[in-house]
């Protein structure tokens, strides 16, 4: 996302997007040139706070790329939406969100923030083509407010998700990743570089890692081990999880990355079909590859996963570890285990 950002600003496009964490931020860490680029924010000083837990996500992905490219970076000017452009944007966004009367007013403004970015501060320029990525390739998400938006109003939308779509535009604008990232629309990403691997014990719900992993079956039960855990710590995140299984959205040998309440991620590993049956190896092996692939997508550094499949799974770790060092390499790993490699 950071390289396609620097591209289009050498060709003369101006960027439009957000202040949150993720590709938002990848995207504005490709640019540098402040008459082409409308980072749209819903409020004043939103993700302007690195000691914010809110804004931290966004604060981290920043500092890693200073670390990487050993060059401060300047954030973007924030741009508001003001005087009757707020209102219209309001009527806008209430017109593309299924659920807008339910929302928050933090949420609406969120929203109403995206006809910005489609629209731009007077809603009255609309962008040549939005390009996003959402972890199911659909309109889902606060970002499938955007989409919903563009596809109405005749905008091309380009969702990195689809690998077609990815791989047209990465040759269209001559950006050649190597094997390390070509999985990866976002920059600040595992995958980037050397990752470390820390073995660790007591509860992975209390690590403060960017990403924690639950360990999942597809029947939206979580009784036991792990995903007891997530449950009684988060129970905030139980709908989502249960509406997954319920849609068929999860399957064995899948992953999902969902949001946490503090405003990271907790991603559902699907190691198991029913609770009761014992986890498979490729479902394992399948579920980690999809996990690397919507992580780096989502600009996670750190990961906190425990031993998948294993425990009530049934697995060996001697057999499941040499999988996820291999697949979740370059990024920072917390595993809930013992090694097995010294064994």
């Amino acid at each position: 996302m950071t390289e396609i950002a620097q591209a289009l600003e050498v060709l003369g496009f101006t960027l439009r997007s957000g202040f949150a964490g993720g590709a938002d931020t990848a995207f504005e860490l490709g640019t540098t040139r402040e008459d082409l680029r409308e980072i749209f924010a819903p409020w004043r000083g939103f993700g302007a706070n690195p000691n914010s837990k809110w804004d931290k996500p966004r604060w981290d992905q920043i500092r890693r790329h200073e670390r990487l490219t050993g060059k401060p970076f300047r954030p973007a000017k924030q741009l508001l939406l003001a005087g009757e452009y707020i209102g219209k944007a309001e009527i806008l966004a209430a017109r593309y969100h299924r659920l807008w009367n339910t929302l928050p007013r933090s949420f609406q403004q969120l929203h109403s923030r995206n006809m910005g970015q489609v629209l731009g501060a007077r809603l009255d320029t609309p962008a040549r083509f939005v390009i996003c990525w959402t972890e199911d390739g659909e309109d889902s998400g606060g970002t499938g407010q955007a989409i919903r938006t563009a596809d109405d109003l005749g905008i091309c939308v380009l969702n990195l998700h689809d690998l077609e779509v990815r791989a047209e535009i990465l040759r269209v604008l001559g950006i050649a990743l190597g094997p390390a990232t070509s999985a990866s629309p976002s920059e600040c990403a595992g995958g980037a570089g050397a990752g470390s691997v820390r073995y660790c014990s007591g509860n992975i719900v209390d690590d403060g890692a960017d990403l924690l992993v639950n360990t999942n079956n597809v029947v939206s039960v979580a009784g036991a081990g792990v995903a007891l855990a997530f449950k009684k710590r988060f129970p905030e995140i139980m709908p989502d999880y249960v509406g997954a299984c319920r849609s068929r959205r999860l399957k064995p040998g899948g992953c999902l990355l969902f949001p946490l309440p503090d405003g990271r991620r907790w991603a559902a590993l699907a190691t198991k079909d029913h609770w009761r049956d014992p986890s498979q190896l490729s479902w394992v092996e399948s579920g980690l590859r999809e996990l690397a692939t919507l992580a780096r997508a989502a600009g996670i550094r750190s990961i906190a996963l425990p031993a998948p499949g294993c425990g009530n799974g049934g697995l060996d770790f001697r057999t499941v570890e040499p999988l996820v060092l291999d697949i979740l390499s370059g990024f920072d790993l917390r595993i809930y285990a013992r090694s097995t490699r010294a064994a």
